[in-house]
């Protein structure tokens, strides 16, 4: 009996020895563990913050990009407004050669009139 009595004693102070020695382990895990939950509250804030950057970006990227569609409408309206201002140009320049070439031709005839009044005004 002695014997087992021994043998439970040597139990019971080999199991309080190694409780002793598992309570520092679970605190240690447990310190662990807040501390990766604070560390995963923080990642989780700055990848909100990182989206909410994002969101941001690609707002402004949209916007961007319809300022760009905008402006190259512009950029055809005023090519062709410019086409047409050169058509019109040349227009204005053929009209102005053919009034050159007309009004040439009336000082042409007006000499050609005033030689003959004077032929005819002179005495025979």
């Amino acid at each position: 009996m002695k014997f087992i009595g021994l043998l439970v004693l040597g139990i019971l102070i080999g199991g309080a020895a190694a409780g002793g020695y598992a309570y520092p382990l679970l605190q240690e895990a447990r310190q662990r563990i807040t501390a990766a939950e604070t560390s995963r509250d923080a990642l989780g804030k700055t990848a909100e913050k990182q989206e909410e950057q994002l969101r941001g970006a690609l707002a402004a990227k949209s916007s961007l990009e319809a300022d760009v569609r905008e402006s190259k409408a512009q950029l055809g309206q005023l090519q062709s407004a410019l086409k047409e201002a050169k058509d019109q140009l040349g227009q204005l320049q053929a009209a102005l050669k053919e009034s050159k070439d007309e009004l040439a031709q009336a000082q042409s005839a007006k000499e050609a009139a005033e030689e003959a009044l004077a032929q005819a005004k002179k005495p025979q």
